[in-house]
């Protein structure tokens, strides 16, 4: 029953990334390179693996064990330190390394990338987090794709957002600020995270919803504002154009072709 949980958180991670970059790309199609997008996605799972492996062996750091306990408390301290602040700005950093190669700076499609970074984070960062959360070791079937769906896109959602803020401000040189702008946005996505721990087993159903609804408020700002944002005018108006003249000789063609006996 463990093998098969462990295949659907697998799948509750990487399934649906591969949709929500659709989703988030495609109203943006032929303005990036789309063998660089799936490129920077398998490297944004790469960084999510090596991550949360961090993050789990970090986890001791904010458990004390009480003289004459077997048992760990949380350090309520400790936990915000690591946890809320220390884990954003971890998670944020990783993402700019990648996105800060030369390849990347100063390019318009930049934030694009960032939005696949962030969405591969993501994949791997959530099938690790939830193979040693309650949701899996409960063996419900029925709660690990309640609060695994939960958990998973609104992780998604906020990581592949966030990539993309961090991807705009490679773009404009101005790395530092939307450094500091993506690991404030994560400070409550953190937050939220860290309610599971004051829970023996099963958090509230708020908590995974609330994870989902935030993910996917930063999400909606970056893909209605940003991402627009981050493409000039000219370019805008040029590829029109050019869309046009294509669906223009493309017609034309067609009425050749009507046209022959």
């Amino acid at each position: 029953m463990v093998n098969w949980m462990t295949t659907v958180a697998a799948a509750l991670g990487i399934v649906p990334a591969l949709g929500l970059l659709y989703l988030t790309l495609y109203r943006f199609e032929g303005y990036f390179n789309e063998k660089r997008v799936f490129g920077t996605l398998f490297g944004g799972m790469v960084l999510g693996f090596v991550v949360a492996i961090i993050e789990a062996l970090a986890q001791p750091l904010y458990y004390v064990i009480p003289e004459g306990s077997e048992t760990g408390e949380l350090d309520i301290f400790m936990a915000v330190s690591f946890m809320v602040m220390g884990f954003a700005f971890l998670e944020q950093l990783a993402k700019l390394a990648l996105l800060n190669m030369k390849r990347f700076q100063n390019k318009v499609d930049t934030p694009f990338y960032g939005a696949s970074v962030g969405m591969g984070f993501g994949a791997l960062y959530v099938l690790i987090s939830l193979g040693r959360s309650p949701v899996l070791l409960s063996g419900d079937i029925k709660i690990l794709l309640v609060y695994g769906s939960l958990i998973s896109l609104g992780a998604l959602l906020f990581h592949s957002a966030t990539g993309a803020w961090l991807g705009y401000g490679v773009a404009k040189g101005k790395k530092g600020g939307y450094l500091a702008y993506s690991v404030m946005a994560q400070l409550p996505f953190n937050g939220v995270l860290l309610l599971n721990y004051f829970y023996v087993g099963l958090p509230p159903l708020y908590v995974p919803l609330g994870l989902f609804c935030y993910g996917f408020m930063v999400w909606l700002y970056i893909y209605k504002v940003v991402l627009p944002e981050a493409l000039p005018k000219e370019l805008v108006d040029r590829h029109k154009r050019e869309r046009r003249r294509g669906i223009r000789k493309s017609k034309l063609g067609m009425d050749g072709e009507n046209k022959k006996p």
